[in-house]
């Protein structure tokens, strides 16, 4: 090849060829683990692959993308240059979000301001690990009950939505909540059957579970409420899916409380992480 160019590639030829790849680096490869275990479990034909080549016909990056989410390979042999965020500029028409981890971050907001890119930086955030051992447990309140949430009520919409602007600033249509909703476990903490605080099990990423929305409002808080919930989906998770060996979430950078949260449970820092 005297021009770099892109090959495309399957998920199935993707996690055939490059999965030894994507499992050295699995925390940082969650997201895209997830888009991959999905498929595995839901063939998608939304969901596509792309290799790209430079002009000395090396690989240089990977590229898997579904909908307007976008996930790069990370591992040091994969980089992100000016050249390749410009071939991905002319490959790529649509307006997409990409999560970058540690290096990745600097790499690409270098390869954005060459190419006068115009990205939008969202979100810094923390991605933490959870190992079973380092769960701490704690005793519920008598009248407090944790559950399943099975039905889309306008209370748990309010939730969910109201996580979405706290944590993305953007409003979110009442189908994609439906969606959401359908796509992840919602559990809730209830104190005689109003619900106090969610949290989701969302993505798998391998022998791992994420956890996201994450939510108790503002009313609500300063009671040990979200605490309570988060601890008994993560017992909840442990306790009833064997595989999983750890439980992952992100937590935004700016938010101090949410930390402190997470690491009196037991997560543990693992690197930083931007949204674009």
């Amino acid at each position: 090849m005297s021009n770099s160019q892109w090959q495309a590639i399957s998920p199935e030829k993707l996690m055939a060829d490059f999965l030894p790849d994507i499992l050295a680096y699995p925390l940082q490869n969650n997201r895209l683990l997830g888009a991959l275990i999905q498929f595995q479990r839901q063939p998608s034909p939304l969901l596509h692959g792309l290799l790209y080549y430079n002009e000395r016909s090396q690989l240089e990056q990977i590229v898997v993308y579904s909908g307007h989410e976008l996930w790069l390979v990370y591992h040091p042999q994969f980089l992100i240059t000016a050249k390749f965020l410009s071939a991905l500029q002319q490959k790529i028409s649509f307006t997409f979000t990409i999560v970058c981890h540690e290096q990745q971050i600097e790499q690409w907001q270098l390869a954005a301001d060459s190419c006068q890119y115009k990205e939008i930086p969202l979100m810094r955030m923390i991605l933490y690990q959870l190992k079973p051992q380092n769960l701490v447990t704690e005793r519920r309140h008598s009248g407090l009950v944790f559950k399943r949430i099975e039905e889309l009520k306008p209370r748990v919409i309010r939730f969910i939505r109201a996580f979405i602007e706290e944590t993305m600033g953007m409003p979110i249509k009442n189908y994609e909540i439906q969606k959401r909703f359908n796509s992840f476990e919602f559990y809730g903490l209830f104190e005689q059957n109003q619900l106090l605080s969610i949290a989701a099990a969302t993505r798998w990423a391998w022998q791992a579970r994420a956890i996201s929305y994450v939510y108790t409002p503002k009313s609500l808080r300063r009671k040990g409420y979200s605490r309570l919930c988060v601890t008994a989906l993560c017992q909840e998770l442990f306790q009833n899916q064997k595989e999983i060996t750890a439980i992952l979430l992100y937590a935004d950078s700016k938010n101090q409380a949410s930390q402190s949260l997470y690491e009196t449970i037991g997560f543990n820092k693992i690197c930083v992480a931007s949204t674009f």
